[in-house]
This record gives C-alpha cells, sequence and structure tokens, in this order.
C-alpha cells in the first residue's frame, strides 16, 4: 500500500514538474517576443540630430552657423557619413556645391586648400532661361566673336557650373538689360572665361541636361 501511494504521489510529482517546465519556457518565448517588437520600434524610432544647408551653398563656401539648420532624420548606419549636430569644425569650407534642405556629407567638408572652384561674375546680355535661380547647375557656352557682328559657332566653355545669384541691372545709355550673374566654376577655367569677356565673346547660361530632366519630373 505504501508503495503504491508512493508511485502515485511520484507521477503526480513529475506531471507537476513537467508542466511548470512548459510554463516556464512558454513565459519566456513571450517575454523574449515583446523584448523583440521593442527593440525593432525603438531601432525604428531612433534618430540623429543633423545638419542641412539652409540655402544654396557653392563649392569653395566657407560655412557659418547661419547657413545651417538642424534635423533630425533615420540614418541607420549612414550617420557617420554626415556632419552631426556640433560636429562641424571651424573654418569647414565645402569642396562641392549642396542645395537648399541636402543633408551635410563629411566626404563634402574640407579646408580651404582642398578647394578646386573659384567664383566671377557675367554680365550677359542675354535672359536667363525661365526657372534658372541661384543653385541651379548651368553650361556656360560661349561664341568667339570672328570680327564685327561675326561670330563662330557656340561650345560649350564650362560644363556644371552653379548659379549664387542673379542681378538685373539696365544698361547705362541703351536700352539693353544686362544680367549679372554670380557663378562658381573650376579653378582652372577662369582664365578662359575671363578671356571670352574680354573678346566680346557671346556668353550664355543654358541648363543642363540633367537638371531640365529634373525640372521635368
Amino acid at each position: 500500500m505504501v508503495n503504491r501511494d508512493a508511485r502515485i504521489f511520484g507521477s503526480r510529482h513529475i506531471g507537476i514538474r513537467h508542466i511548470d517546465i512548459r510554463l516556464v519556457i512558454g513565459l519566456v518565448l513571450v517575454v523574449a517576443s515583446i523584448a523583440g517588437v521593442y527593440g525593432l520600434v525603438a531601432a525604428a524610432d531612433r534618430t540623429t540630430a543633423v545638419y542641412i544647408a539652409s540655402r544654396p551653398l557653392a563649392a569653395g563656401y566657407q560655412i557659418q552657423a547661419r547657413d545651417l539648420d538642424v534635423v533630425h532624420v533615420r540614418l541607420a548606419g549612414a550617420s557617420a557619413s554626415y556632419v552631426a549636430e556640433d560636429g562641424l569644425r571651424r573654418g569647414a569650407v565645402l569642396l562641392r556645391p549642396l542645395d537648399a534642405g541636402e543633408l551635410i556629407p563629411i566626404a563634402a567638408i574640407g579646408s580651404a586648400k582642398d578647394v578646386t572652384s573659384s567664383t566671377l561674375v557675367l554680365a550677359l546680355t542675354s535672359p536667363l532661361p525661365i526657372d534658372t535661380q541661384p543653385g541651379s547647375i548651368v553650361d556656360l557656352w560661349t561664341a568667339r566673336q570672328l570680327g564685327q557682328n561675326s561670330f563662330g559657332p557656340p561650345t560649350i566653355l564650362v560644363p556644371q557650373a552653379q548659379i549664387l545669384r542673379v542681378i538685373e541691372s539696365s544698361g547705362i545709355g541703351s536700352a539693353s538689360r544686362v544680367v549679372n550673374v554670380e557663378i562658381t566654376i573650376p579653378r582652372d577655367k577662369v582664365a578662359l572665361v575671363l578671356q571670352a569677356q574680354a573678346n566680346g565673346d557671346v556668353t550664355s547660361l543654358v541648363p543642363t541636361a540633367g537638371a531640365l530632366s529634373g525640372a521635368g519630373s
């Protein structure tokens, strides 16, 4: 009788232990699942404070605090590729143009000795194309003056120049209107542009093919 009671008690004890183990395993799985979902949601909501350009900025420009805005964006593993808030060093210079609202890549930041572009002002007698504005990327075309009222075929003198600002002014003593445009171009093209202006060559700014296709999309 005693042996029988012992067997009954032992089997019940084993059954309770089995139930307890299954319950513990189930609870562990539920907790792990909740923790995993929470981790994914937390990672998706994690943002980084980075700088963006508040207006179009030219290559060679020394960045000032007034040129920047701070935004919080989800960059995941790319956060190390952009300039974070308070991460801009003093005297930083742009190595390429930036559009308004564009994140500032660390690779686009350098020092004055790294700059390969310059700015100059062109005096145009022909109007700018519609929708051309500061920040636009344009090709500088010239037609060489061959003689009085005689010009050669137009060619691209400087591709991919960027417009910094546009100033319209009426010509003195003339009905013509001169458009002064400040642009940024590679340094090795400055002499060619100045020579074209001094020779009286016709110069025009034409939006690049990429800019035209982008405007129509």
